[in-house]
């Protein structure tokens, strides 16, 4: 019962590097039966970049992205640029869904495989040279 999100794509730029702006392009789904509710909460998504045991380095909101836009039997595309300071332990970007901003790590949970125990879902590892 509820909402049930799947990320079934995302992309960003090849010559995406550690320390530059880029934009993430992503598709989520509502396999569930409602949309999300949270009662005096605004949802958030953000990217992480990681270290290579994902441990979390660094966090961006995207803005304009909107988990209450999700709705049920559809898969609705979403965009946002992002960029994070140059680390070089930096080699992996994640994607995590919050009910609140001020959170460190995502509290909804998405219905995918690839979910760290801090639900962090790693979309890939940064393309090589790019660290």
């Amino acid at each position: 019962m509820g909402y049930w999100f799947k990320l079934t794509l995302a992309s960003y730029p090849a010559d995406l590097a550690n320390g530059t702006t880029g934009k993430l392009s992503f598709r989520m789904r509502n396999d569930g039966v409602a949309p999300i509710y949270i009662k005096g909460h605004r949802a958030v998504v953000k990217v992480a970049l990681m270290d290579n045991a994902t441990n979390v380095l660094s966090t961006v909101t995207l803005k304009g992205v909107n988990p209450f836009a999700w709705k049920p039997g559809e898969t609705i595309a979403q965009s946002a640029e992002f960029a994070f300071p140059k680390n070089a332990k930096g080699t992996k970007l994640a994607l995590g869904v919050f009910t609140k901003e001020s959170l460190a790590n995502p509290d909804i949970k998405l219905g995918i495989a690839n979910g760290t125990a801090l639900n962090w879902y790693v979309l890939s590892d940064m393309p090589r040279g790019a660290h």
